[in-house]
C-alpha cells in the first residue's frame, strides 16, 4: 500500500520563498521571486504577484492581488 503525498490547495512557483507557519488559503497564488515571511495569514483566492515581500505576521484578506514588487510591511492587515 503506497501513500500518496497530498497536493497544496494553492498554486506557488518554485522561486517562491515560503517561511514556517505561514497559512495560505485555498485558490491563492504566489508568483515568482516572492516572499513570504513566517506568520502571516493569506485568504482564499489570493494572487502574490512576481517579487513581492510580505513581512511576518501580516494578514491578507481573501480575494486580494498584491502587485509586481509591492512590499506589505510587518504586521499589515489588508
Amino acid at each position: 500500500m503506497s501513500k500518496q503525498k497530498q497536493q497544496p490547495n494553492y498554486f506557488a512557483h518554485p522561486s517562491a520563498t515560503i517561511e514556517e507557519n505561514v497559512t495560505i488559503g485555498e485558490g491563492s497564488k504566489i508568483w515568482a521571486l516572492s516572499h513570504v515571511r513566517g506568520g502571516t495569514k493569506l485568504g482564499k483566492n489570493c494572487i502574490v504577484s512576481e517579487g513581492v515581500f510580505i513581512d511576518s505576521e501580516s494578514q491578507i484578506g481573501d480575494n486580494c492581488k498584491i502587485q509586481n514588487h509591492a512590499i506589505v510591511y510587518h504586521q499589515a492587515i489588508l
